[in-house]
């Protein structure tokens, strides 16, 4: 896994650059989930 990148310390900014995506999709995907059941209910 290590090597393929050029960068001499990929993996913190790597790392919080991947959970930043995640925390911003999971908001994303909760927004609409909750939008959703809220025009069901």
């Amino acid at each position: 896994m290590k090597g393929d990148s050029p960068k001499p310390h990929p993996g913190p900014f790597r790392v919080r650059q991947v959970g930043a995506e995640l925390a911003g999709i999971v908001g994303v995907v909760g927004f609409f989930v909750m939008g959703f059941v809220s025009v069901l209910s």
